[in-house]
């Protein structure tokens, strides 16, 4: 699959290069009053499979386009000391999300995990989050702040909904990650390189990001690259699937609804490489001993998606495939994600 995705973006960027002009880098996009609300639900039975990450759900708002003089005095203070979260003529969104992701070993049915396994974990996280943009560049500045261990309910969650679909339920849940509070700060950079076509009929586009996170729960950096082509295509940033930050489906654009030229229909494909320090969920615990892999440096992956909007509402679906993680994982992991979007 990465094979097909990157010979895809091959043929996009080679399209770009020949034929296509960014858009100016200071072009101001028109101010949005509407907010979103996101729902993302990931899980690996869309691949039926169940192992690794299994299952991840995330609620997420996005604000409408606010100037600077209207952001809370919170986010005044952090853009003051960031330069590039402060440039004069660019819109802000404010963003909170709630989310927990559920681990576990590719063996569930062992009530003693192999400890060569990946170990059972959940975690149940809260975000909150700056968004600084013009038509072209997203910066996104976001503080999560979450627990790990039992009082994350990945048990709770994963087995109740396999008693409730009568499947067999993990019995390894008592060997899982000890309680320890997370702390995670991301910066997540987005760019729309350029677009090929007619913008508001059959086109393609290719977008860069950058995302680094610092913390307990994930140390990384990660570098991808999007192509997208369809019908009217959107003109934002690309969120589809649960990332380590909090890019949230933008609102959708009050004018376009009002024109009757808000109906949208495209594919997508996505590839990234990142360099991983310290990832809590292989890593093991910070200051007790618990159970722990060997965490591949490297990782890559890539996905296969469609998406579609329609007036106030957008929903997408996600083919993700990530390689190995850690050094004992049986081949890559596969799983699906669901996006639904709402504007208001």
């Amino acid at each position: 699959m990465i094979r097909i995705c990157l010979a895809w973006f091959c043929l996009v960027v080679a399209a770009l290069a020949a034929c296509a002009g960014t858009a100016p880098a200071g072009a101001r996009p028109r101010p949005n009053d509407l907010q979103s609300l996101t729902v993302y639900y990931e899980n690996d039975l869309f691949t039926d499979t169940d192992r690794y990450y299994t299952s991840g759900v995330r609620l997420s708002w996005l604000s409408q386009d606010l100037e600077a003089k209207d952001v809370p005095a919170w986010a005044h203070a952090t853009s003051d000391r960031l330069p590039w979260l402060r440039r004069d003529g660019w819109t802000n969104n404010l963003g909170l999300a709630l989310g927990q992701c559920i681990y576990t070993p590719e063996k569930t049915a062992r009530e003693v995990p192999d400890p060569k396994d990946r170990p059972y974990a959940g975690w149940l996280y809260g975000s909150v989050a700056l968004h600084h943009k013009n038509a072209t560049r997203l910066h996104m500045l976001e503080l999560t702040l979450g627990i790990v261990g039992p009082e994350a309910l990945g048990e709770v969650a994963q087995n109740g909904v396999h008693d409730v679909r009568h499947l067999r339920k993990a019995k390894g849940w008592d060997h899982q990650l000890g309680t320890e509070p997370g702390l995670m700060l991301t910066y997540d950079y987005r760019q729309r390189l350029g677009t090929i076509g007619d913008p508001d009929g059959v086109a393609a586009d290719l977008l860069s990001s950058l995302r680094l996170n610092a913390g307990n729960v994930l140390t990384a950096a990660t570098a991808g690259v999007t192509g997208r082509i369809g019908w009217n295509l959107p003109r934002d940033f690309h969120g589809s699937r649960i990332h380590a930050s909090g890019y949230a489906t933008p609102p959708a654009d009050a004018d376009t609804i009002a024109t009757g030229r808000s109906f949208s229909l495209f594919l997508y494909a996505t590839a990234e490489g990142s360099a991983v320090a310290h990832n809590l969920f292989l890593d093991g615990n910070t200051f007790r001993d618990s159970p722990s892999v060997d965490r591949q440096p490297w990782v890559g992956g890539g996905e296969l998606g469609a998406g579609c909007s329609w007036s106030r509402y957008r929903l997408t679906y996600s083919h993700v495939v990530r390689s190995k993680e850690f050094h004992t994982q049986d081949g890559a992991q596969q799983y699906g994600s669901i996006c639904l979007s709402v504007s208001f």
